[in-house]
């Protein structure tokens, strides 16, 4: 259970990059886009840069929802980690006590 959650954060964490950086890909063309529409005064490259940028945006998107992801997969992996701790707590010192109340017999 820990080690899916862990390769789980991984997964997430290696989406949320690429997705950031798709979208920065995205502005950075929109950006060229508008400058060519502004020196040419062309309205099809003022259009396009407008898709990519909402393209852009959606990515922003994903990648703000893999972030929360990431957070609550942290979380629940928090969580497990701290109550199988408690488990291994409670039943070590069960054990502990066990062992001790075995008479100890010396050949």
């Amino acid at each position: 259970m820990i080690q899916k959650l862990s390769e789980g954060i991984t997964a997430c964490r290696k989406n949320q990059k690429l997705l950031k950086t798709e979208s920065n890909q995205l502005f950075d063309k929109a950006d060229k886009l508008s400058d060519e529409a502004e020196a040419k005064h062309s309205w099809t490259h003022l259009i396009e840069g407008n898709a990519l940028r909402t393209k852009g945006k959606q990515k922003c998107k994903a990648a703000e929802a893999a972030k929360m992801c990431i957070e609550q997969m942290e979380k629940k992996l928090k969580l497990l980690k701290y109550s199988l701790n408690k488990v291994l707590s409670i039943v070590s010192y069960q054990f502990g006590r066990f062992f001790y109340s075995i008479p100890l017999q010396i050949f």
